[in-house]
């Protein structure tokens, strides 16, 4: 599932990258045809003195300086790079949403580890295929839509995710040991000193104990909520990246050329990381 949504978020991000690489040659282009076409219809009826002249070299140079300017950022060859790539992580996105529900119905354990590491082992060299045929970077515009897709690693943040589950899983184990300690202790020493008389040292200690267990109890819950708020960790990532992705579509809808124009200046919405849990937010810097 967390993979399904990497690549969702990575799809996505060449899609914007194609829109905006799209919008830059558009704004070239069309100027220069809609100049070119003007110079074809308006030349005979102008006449030939020296400033009428001057005019047309003029606008030949700018169209000149237009198709030098697109021939020289590649921008239509990065369109359909961004195009292909964005296609391919939309198939690799299919195959895994595909190999999700192949596993709902296989009861064999080792299948579906069989299954799973073959779809692995598939999609990252799938991944690098397209990292070494894509020769053009993410435009500064898209990683300003972004800031959370474009610059997670989500392979550490499983691997992150992992750790944090078995130190938690360690700590309870600790906390529980604990507890039973104490617990037994005080079972052992009841049967001991049952109908004796216990003096200050004895209950002086007893107390700590009891204090200590308190915290322990406390302690243990928290940790509780800390493996729930694991569990759910994939879930709300993926709420994350699907509230960026939507952010991103409704500001390109709404600024459109002025977005790319202006980008840097565009207030930021830096609520992407709220109502997760704290390892989310630990995990991910732009988090406040």
């Amino acid at each position: 599932d967390i993979l399904t949504t990497f690549l969702k978020g990575q799809k996505n991000v060449y899609i914007q990258s194609k829109n905006i690489t799209q919008l830059k040659y558009n704004c070239i282009m069309i100027p220069t045809l809609l100049i070119s076409c003007s110079i074809t219809l308006f030349t005979p009826f102008i006449s030939c003195d020296k400033m009428h002249t001057m005019f047309i070299s003029g606008l030949n140079a700018i169209i000149a300086l237009l198709i030098s300017i697109n021939k020289f950022l590649k921008l239509e060859t990065a369109v359909q790079v961004f195009f292909t790539t964005a296609n391919q992580f939309d198939k690799l996105e299919t195959i895994l949403e595909l190999t999700n529900g192949k596993l709902l119905i296989i009861d064999n354990e080792k299948e579906k580890k069989d299954l799973v590491l073959k779809r692995i082992n598939e999609i990252e060299e799938k991944i690098f295929e397209l990292k070494d045929t894509n020769e053009f970077f993410i435009p500064e515009e898209v990683k300003s839509l972004f800031p959370i897709i474009c610059h997670i690693n989500i392979f550490s943040f499983i691997k992150k995710m992992q750790t944090h589950k078995i130190e938690l899983i360690k700590n309870l184990q600790n906390i529980k040991n604990e507890i039973n300690y104490i617990m037994h202790k005080w079972k052992k020493k009841s049967k001991i000193d049952h109908g004796t008389k216990n003096d200050n040292f004895d209950n002086l200690e007893h107390e700590k104990e009891k204090n200590r267990l308190e915290y322990l109890h406390n302690l243990k819950e928290r940790i509780k909520n800390d493996i729930y708020e694991y569990r759910n960790s994939y879930s709300q990532m993926d709420s994350i990246f699907t509230k960026e992705i939507k952010q991103a579509e409704n500001r390109m809808n709404k600024l459109g050329i002025f977005f790319v124009c202006f980008w840097n200046y565009i207030k930021k919405d830096d609520n992407n990381c709220n109502d997760t849990n704290s390892f989310i937010e630990k995990y991910i810097h732009n988090c406040n």
